[in-house]
């Protein structure tokens, strides 16, 4: 293959680490915030988590869904934001 090749193959290849670093990463680092956040979860396997009862959390890409009325987003803080506004609706 020529030099343009061998050089898309090894970014490729470099690509696919740093995502599997990441997504690693985002277990680990979405394990350790609930927790010290103090937020009630269910680990239902590695890659998805039950928050509260009330919404389906997959840290490993970030993506939640309420279990409610299927609002879906991505990222940590905004499925807490997600959670404490349930939480506080429920409370009124």
């Amino acid at each position: 293959m020529g030099d343009v090749g061998d050089f898309w193959r090894d970014v490729k290849t470099d690509w696919k680490q740093r995502s599997k670093d990441k997504k690693w990463a985002n277990i680990q680092n979405g394990e350790q915030a609930l927790t010290g956040m103090k937020i009630p979860f269910e680990k239902k396997s590695l890659h998805h988590y039950v928050v509260g009862n009330k919404i389906d959390y997959w840290p490993s890409t970030g993506k939640y869904i309420v279990r409610k009325n299927n609002k879906s987003g991505r990222g940590l803080k905004n499925m807490v934001r997600e959670f404490k506004n349930i939480e506080a609706l429920e409370a009124l």
